[in-house]
Formats: structure tokens, C-alpha cells, sequence
């Protein structure tokens, strides 16, 4: 009769280990992975900004006045960006005439927790001023 020798499976100490070196990499992995995620729903609020300030544009040359309306009737696009991470709005800013200026905002929402971007609200001014600078 044949015996078979050695073990068939893990011990209990093979599989703490393999448990602990799975808890380190998902401890790294994940935050890297969550900022990624938030940096390029940004980058996206950042492209919708550039792209409302063109309809904005054309929107003068065709009323010869700024709209503060994002969707129907004004620049007649969506008024969040694609997942409804940041929430788009257009304003009059204190002090300037609708005809001359705007400010483009993008808000970011809860959506994805997209509230812990480090960068917060994005704008785009009508004269090509960017704020947060560090953050375009």
C-alpha cells in the first residue's frame, strides 16, 4: 500500500500571511486608485469649463450679451458633467456688466465622493483666468 506524503493545503499560518500581504496592498492600492479616479472626473469638469466658455463665445456673437444659463436657452448643454460628479453653472460676477464678463463653475458633488478633490470648485473667468491655479 501506497502512503502519501506531505501536505494537502495551507496551514493557518500560510494563510494569515497571504491575508496580511493582501490587507498592505489594498491599504496602498486604494487611495491611489480612489485620487485617479477624482483627478480625472476633473480633468473632464475642466474640459466641460473650456467648453461651455466656447458656446459662451458663440453665444455673444450671436446675441451680442453672455448667457448665465447652461442648459436650454443658454449654452444648451448639460448642466453636470458626465456621472454627475461636478455640477456646471455660469454667473454674472459682482461689479461686471452681463454684457462684458462671466464666471464658469464647476462644483464638485458628493458623487463618488468627488467633495474630497483637493482642488473644490474649478473657474473659468471670461478673461481666461483660471482658479485654483495650481489645479489647471
Amino acid at each position: 500500500m501506497n502512503s502519501v506524503s506531505g501536505q494537502a493545503g495551507l496551514s493557518l499560518m500560510e494563510l494569515l500571511v497571504v491575508m496580511a500581504i493582501i490587507g498592505i496592498i489594498s491599504a496602498i492600492a486604494l487611495p491611489q486608485y480612489q485620487q485617479y479616479t477624482r483627478e480625472t472626473r476633473r480633468v473632464a469638469a475642466q474640459s466641460a469649463l473650456s467648453d461651455a466658455q466656447t458656446r459662451q463665445e458663440q453665444f455673444f456673437l450671436d446675441n451680442k450679451t453672455y448667457t448665465t444659463t447652461v442648459g436650454a436657452g443658454g449654452l444648451n448643454m448639460a448642466t453636470t458633467t458626465d456621472g454627475g460628479f461636478y455640477a456646471l453653472s455660469v454667473t454674472n460676477p459682482t461689479g461686471c456688466v452681463i454684457a462684458s464678463c462671466f464666471v464658469l463653475t464647476a462644483t464638485p458633488q458628493s458623487v463618488g465622493n468627488q467633495t474630497s478633490d483637493i482642488c473644490g470648485t474649478l473657474n473659468l473667468q471670461s478673461d481666461g483666468s483660471k482658479t485654483p491655479n495650481e489645479c489647471w
